[in-house]
């Protein structure tokens, strides 16, 4: 019964806190990252439908013109997977990504007109895009680290051909 709450989400997340800080037990980490205040088996509940609630903002602002051809591009499979669960909720268009099976999948319908980048440089955006503009912030206080304080753009006018810019995982 002591370790259940490391096993199970079965404690309020402020409760859970304060249940690890006064036991001084901090499960194994499975990831490379920084670690909030939450291991990342509780961390990984947190922040996705917000970060689809945002992203679905910065959609929802564009002009007609741009949302015809819109995809939302997810720099892992996390946040791609979420944009796609909850496309129906919130006005989204696909998401895509190069990580994981999604680069197996390729652009999806992107033909390489408007799309939305979720977590990836504006230094690399501006190496393939004509166009680049931050346009909100994706902030979830109990997420992983690297999951949260993730940059919005808007970017259009891809340099290289669709078939070209599609290649091996870069923004990772």
């Amino acid at each position: 019964l002591f370790s259940l709450p490391f096993c199970l989400r079965i404690l309020p997340v402020k409760q859970f806190i304060a249940y690890q800080n006064r036991t001084g037990i901090r499960p194994p980490e499975g990831e490379r990252h920084e670690f909030g205040v939450l291991p990342q088996f509780y961390a990984d509940h947190f922040g996705w439908e917000n970060m689809a609630r945002t992203v679905s903002e910065v959609y929802t602002a564009l002009a007609p013109e741009e949302k015809k051809d819109c995809v939302v591009y997810g720099s892992n499979y996390g946040e791609a997977g979420a944009v796609n669960y909850y496309r129906k909720k919130y006005d989204l268009p696909p998401a895509v990504s190069e990580h994981n099976n999604f680069y197996l999948w390729g652009p999806n319908s992107y033909k390489g007109g408007t799309i939305i980048f979720i977590g990836v440089s504006e230094e690399d955006l501006r190496e393939e895009y004509a166009s680049v503009e931050r346009k909100a912030v994706i902030v979830s206080e109990y997420a992983m680290p690297y999951e949260t304080n993730l940059p919005v753009y808007v970017c259009s006018g891809l340099k290289l051909p669709i078939k070209e810019a599609w290649g091996p995982p870069r923004y990772i």
